[in-house]
């Protein structure tokens, strides 16, 4: 009773250190955007992607959906335009409602795609990190998902400022940890 059938596969290895986290750090570092794009993703994904439509022996008008991991709009509609893949293929990627969520993201994408296949589509999914790696699939049965994406994103709350964002993580800033030595001895 599956709803899609795995085609085909293709990944590339490619260490890039462009985000890392230090042991005992809070917060991951980065590089600067335009290198960890230019270095990394957008070659990594282009490989990957030319790799994967060789291997499945399938162009890019094959695919109804393509849910690529990307960092921002921009860089993931210019890779997959390079290859050949239309506008209205490319899986919205929710980064107005969702936002870059990082290792999920790709997959996150997938399963919303999901929500609208049709028997008989194939889907494309991607993801960035280290290299690439990319999935084919043909849709054999339509989702029946009643909580999908759509119904989670239909259902969000967006918060009322970021410094609201920052109390729920506990991330507000203060000037010396709680319960701190103040000098006051």
């Amino acid at each position: 009773d599956a709803i899609a059938r795995f085609e085909a596969s293709a990944a590339v290895a490619d260490e890039l250190q462009d985000v890392w986290r230090i042991e005992g750090e809070r917060f991951t570092h980065t590089w600067e955007d335009r290198f960890a794009i230019q270095e990394g993703y957008t070659p990594n994904m282009i490989a990957v992607l030319r790799a994967l439509l060789a291997k499945s022996s399938h162009t890019a008008e094959d695919f109804a959906k393509v849910a690529l991991y990307a960092p921002d709009e921009r860089s993931g509609g210019g890779v997959a335009r390079k290859l050949g893949f239309k506008d209205q293929q490319i899986q919205d990627p929710l980064f107005g409602k969702l936002g870059n969520t990082g290792t999920a993201f790709a997959l996150m994408l997938f399963a919303h795609a999901l929500e609208t296949a049709r028997p008989g589509d194939r889907l494309l999914v991607a993801s960035y990190g280290d290299g690439a790696h990319a999935l084919s699939f043909e849709i054999e049965r339509a989702a029946r998902a009643h909580r999908g994406m759509s119904w989670h994103l239909a259902r969000r709350r967006a918060l009322t400022s970021y410094d609201t964002y920052l109390r729920a993580r506990g991330l507000d800033p203060k000037e010396w940890e709680a319960g701190a030595d103040l000098g006051l001895s």
